[in-house]
């Protein structure tokens, strides 16, 4: 069964506009985030949203682990936290587009770390930011301007650390992938 889903824009206007990211926590609930900088929710029965004045930009992806606990990431490095009764905008500390969120829990661990990730709008530089506490930290891979791929001697001295005691290494991208391999193999 399909449905158009009308949400308001900063003026209060419904309407219909292209969605940005879709995140579903279970069938029950489900959170969507449209170009005019609108949200989305589905409680199981019906659709309701508004416009969030605490974003500046675009949303590209959204992650949480529940409705009381959502990060929304975007454009112009914008990072939005959603407590299940208010919203609030985030210092990325970067004005890159983020394009992603991910989290992870090491064993033994009372909190998920996490991360998220994004580009320059020139495609010329990544960014990688790490959430400490309350705050959000680059993790500078420490090579001074753009390069092809990841040089792991030129690199700081956390993402050395990183790659060298992980089990699993995604290398996205060629330029990546070969000079990783060419150093640690």
């Amino acid at each position: 069964e399909y449905h158009r889903i009308y949400l308001r824009d900063y003026q209060g206007n419904l309407g219909l506009s292209r969605l940005t990211a879709i995140f579903a926590i279970n069938p029950m609930e489900i959170w969507i985030f449209n170009d005019f900088g609108a949200y989305g929710f589905w409680n199981g029965s019906s659709w309701n949203g508004e416009f969030v004045w605490e974003r500046f930009g675009g949303i590209f992806k959204i992650w949480g682990t529940d409705s009381n606990n959502l990060y929304f990431v975007g454009s112009h490095g914008n990072i939005t936290y959603f407590n299940g009764l208010s919203w609030i905008k985030m210092d990325s500390k970067t004005e890159v587009r983020l394009r992603d969120i991910h989290s992870f829990k090491d064993q033994g661990a009372q909190q998920e770390q996490i991360f998220v990730s994004g580009f320059s709008t020139d495609y010329q530089y990544g960014v990688i930011a790490a959430k400490t506490g309350n705050d959000w930290n680059i993790i500078d891979n420490g090579i001074d301007g753009p390069l092809p791929g990841t040089v792991l001697k030129r690199c700081s001295s956390q993402v050395k650390k990183w790659v060298l005691t992980s089990d699993l290494i995604i290398a996205k991208g060629t330029g990546n992938f070969d000079s990783l391999e060419e150093e640690l193999y």
